[in-house]
């Protein structure tokens, strides 16, 4: 059940479910950023952000540069 994957995933990695998972996102976003063409809207929306701006700013905090940076370096 949910309760149990939680506690699985807690006692792992020690964060939480949606700290995972939005680990999981902005890997895939870096991902994304480095090998394809799209731009940074794309890559939000393909991720599950609804917000470019909510997304660049995650990606900020977790990376330390901006997405437009690693556009920019391809």
């Amino acid at each position: 059940g949910r309760t149990q994957l939680h506690n699985k995933l807690k006692a792992l990695t020690n964060l939480s479910t949606t700290e995972v998972i939005n680990q999981f996102r902005m890997q895939k976003g870096k991902t994304l950023l480095e090998t394809t063409s799209m731009n940074v809207s794309e890559v939000a929306y393909a991720v599950g952000y609804n917000d470019p701006k909510y997304f660049s700013e995650r990606y900020f905090e977790e990376f330390g540069e901006r997405p437009s940076e690693v556009i920019n370096r391809r």
